[in-house]
């Protein structure tokens, strides 16, 4: 299931989360009976699951899909989007649901924007999920959203540009590397055009 798809807006939607909670990795389940931290687990939980493919932080559930209830931020659901919003720049979905089992408090995250990391005002700047725990964002995992941004000018067509542009020898050479390679010399009469095409090279000509 693409983790990005999970949302939990009704009870309907939480029974079938709860029926199979180990398929949904992108369910963040916190016992959270009387409170959950508001100032630091709140922001870093939520930031975390953004900065991953978004998912669902749900509060009054153990690990292993059974409600028990939580009290947390009662009285106060209605203010805590507005409040993630002001503090991390996402809107996020928040649902107060009553399972017969207890009150379950559902948090709907969204994946971050393209290129833009959630940076949290808890206890990590740049939270990610690491199992059942948090940890801070490595430079690599950094340079991998940023790089979302960066446009593929390698993909980009350009006009004016087709078959008669290609440098003669440069095709001829590339020819000869796949005839030795697969060891088929039929492989050099094959045309210009149908050998890019088999090795996904086809020119894309704008007219």
């Amino acid at each position: 299931m693409d983790a990005s798809l999970v949302e939990i807006h009704t009870i309907d939607d939480l029974k079938r989360v709860l029926t199979h909670p180990t398929e949904y990795e992108s369910v963040e389940f916190k016992e959270a009976k009387n409170q959950f931290d508001k100032k630091h687990d709140l922001p870093d939980y939520c930031a975390a699951i953004s900065n991953g493919y978004g998912g669902v932080l749900l509060l009054g559930v153990k690990n292993s899909g059974k409600v028990v209830g939580s009290s947390a931020f009662k009285g106060n659901v209605n203010r805590l989007s507005g409040e993630l919003f002001r503090s991390l720049g996402i809107h996020i979905v928040v649902r107060e649901l009553a399972h017969e089992d207890g009150r379950v408090v559902a948090f709907n995250i969204p994946k971050h924007d393209v290129g833009k990391l959630i940076h949290s005002s808890g206890h990590y700047s740049y939270p990610i999920r690491r199992g059942e725990e948090l940890a801070e964002m490595d430079s690599g995992m950094m340079r991998k959203i940023l790089g979302e941004a960066i446009a593929d000018f390698t993909a980009q067509p350009i006009e004016g540009v087709g078959l008669e542009s290609v440098d003669g020898q440069a095709m001829a050479k590339l020819k000869s590397l796949r005839a030795e390679k697969a060891r088929r010399p039929d492989y050099l009469d094959i045309p210009d055009d149908q050998m890019l095409k088999d090795l996904g090279l086809q020119l894309r000509i704008i007219t």
